[in-house]
């Protein structure tokens, strides 16, 4: 079974829904008294004292603020391009991730149970993995400062 023209659809509207309110809300945050209070990734995220600082310093404008949006927007839909280059099969993720052999988006079949492990609960965990793996060791987006 595939996806079916009309789950196909409804998905890839509601992701770009999906970009253009999260871009909002970003942009938005970046002028409110406490721009972390929006943070959600990755797991144990917030700004520093001197991040906020910096963008209380950071003048309000319509056109910095759509700027703001349109920059954000572009980086969700980037990531949500590459995870779907990647279920589409024409990109593969690197090696160092682990052991790779596709996956598939299909319709749900309503006679299936509905009880499987579901990939947004395991997406923030997986961060910490990702934290391991990732190049850029002397900066992060989380302030833990274990290993």
């Amino acid at each position: 079974m595939s996806l079916s023209e009309n789950n196909q659809t409804a998905f890839l509207i509601a992701l770009n829904a999906q970009v253009e309110d999260c871009a909002k809300k970003t942009a938005s945050a970046v002028f409110s008294k406490d721009p972390s209070a929006t943070l959600s990734y990755p797991p144990n995220c917030e700004l520093t004292p001197a991040e906020t600082a910096a963008l209380k310093q950071t003048a309000h404008s319509v056109h910095l603020e759509s700027a703001l949006r349109k920059l954000i927007a572009d980086s969700g839909a980037n990531g949500l391009f590459g995870a779907l280059s990647l279920i589409d099969g024409v990109s593969d993720p690197d090696k160092k991730f682990g052991k790779w052999s596709g996956v598939v988006l299909d319709d749900l079949n309503a006679d299936e149970d509905s009880h499987r492990d579901m990939l947004h609960d395991a997406f923030f965990d997986a961060y910490w993995n990702w934290r391991k793996l990732r190049p850029e060791k002397k900066w992060k987006l989380d302030i833990y400062e274990g290993k």
